[in-house]
């Protein structure tokens, strides 16, 4: 949006970006990316409509771009990941030994608040890290993991499904009253809502809560949930950090896990943290370095020449059953 001084706003002009370039020539994302790029999969005539288009509307390539093109960077940018989640930092993990195998380097940008592709440092390409919008990105250039995005590769696991089988597995041991505790905007939310009709039954949401990153918040999520009525029998945390914190709040409230309350958290798939509590922990848990492993894969085959259209790679979570769910005799 145009600066507005008369109305007092001091926002800055957009950037044009790939996709106005290909609304500009009525061609392709990716037909824009492999003319920038000089492929020869683009006729000259088109690449040189393309070019004429990007400079009409004051298209400039990024950093990245830059980069890619002399060879000099080998530095991959991984935005916005949350280092005090553990599946963020097995996922870094997984990206940091495949990039390695492959002679590149991670940059950290944490915290990003949205997706920008003008990087502040040049970098041949971004792994986007569980982010929902944000600016247009390169398919070229860029990979989403853990949420889905229509315009480039994405590389994550189905968690709406392995919670609402989740679901169904809790209803099948007997629990009927079970609650979600997510990270607000997340969608282990989909699976949830889904396990529902499937079991016959209607919606309640007032067994969801929806939470952000402080500990406090996650506390007042099992305060607010082991306190309705009719009280919950099994709580579900699809949140890695929280899933401790939950147990602790569980606990304060003078419930027994596994006895008063059926119990499910989220681990990763290094983890073994969840086998130390009393009693053992039933958990999801997510092949976060798998998932680092692939997305860093399929970014730097991209970098090497790779544009075919943008793939969707799920790798399959697990539930693990333990001694947190070991059902509820008796219910009909």
């Amino acid at each position: 949006m145009p600066e507005d001084h008369a109305n007092g706003s001091n926002s800055s002009p957009k950037r044009p970006t790939l996709q106005d370039v290909a609304a500009a020539a009525n061609v392709s994302v990716m037909t824009v990316s492999r003319a920038l790029r000089e492929s020869a999969k683009v006729s000259p005539r088109t690449r040189d409509r393309i070019l004429e288009e990007a400079e009409r509307i004051g298209y400039r390539p990024s950093y990245s771009a830059r980069t890619l093109r002399t060879g000099e960077s080998h530095l991959i940018s991984v935005l916005s990941p949350n280092l005090a989640a553990p599946l963020h930092i097995e996922i870094i993990q997984g990206a940091r030994d495949a990039a390695a195998q492959h002679g590149y380097r991670l940059l950290l940008h944490i915290d990003t608040d949205s997706y920008q592709w003008e990087s502040a440092f040049p970098t041949d390409g971004d792994l986007i890290m569980d982010m929902e919008g944000g600016e247009p990105a390169d398919p070229a250039r860029a990979v989403s993991l853990m949420r889905p995005r229509p315009d480039i590769d994405y590389c994550g696991t189905d968690l709406p499904g392995i919670t609402r089988d989740t679901v169904l597995y809790l209803h099948a041991a007997g629990y009927r009253q079970v609650g979600l505790i997510q990270s607000t905007g997340n969608y282990p939310l989909a699976g949830w809502l889904e396990a529902f009709p499937r079991l016959g039954l209607d919606v309640d949401r007032t067994l969801l809560r929806e939470v952000d990153r402080p500990r406090e918040s996650i506390i007042e999520a099992v305060r607010s949930l082991t306190s309705r009525r009719p009280a919950i029998d099994a709580l579900v945390v699809a949140h890695t950090a929280g899933t401790p914190i939950a147990i602790e709040e569980v606990q304060r409230q003078g419930l027994v896990i596994g006895r008063d309350l059926g119990f499910v958290g989220l681990e990763v798939s290094t983890g073994e943290w969840a086998k130390i509590f009393a009693p053992q922990l039933t958990t999801v848990r997510v092949p976060g370095y798998a998932i680092g492993w692939a997305g860093a894969t399929r970014l730097i085959e991209r970098l090497r020449g790779d544009d075919a259209p943008p793939q969707r790679v799920e790798i399959p979570s697990e539930l693990v059953i333990r001694q947190s769910t070991p059902g509820r005799a008796g219910t009909t």
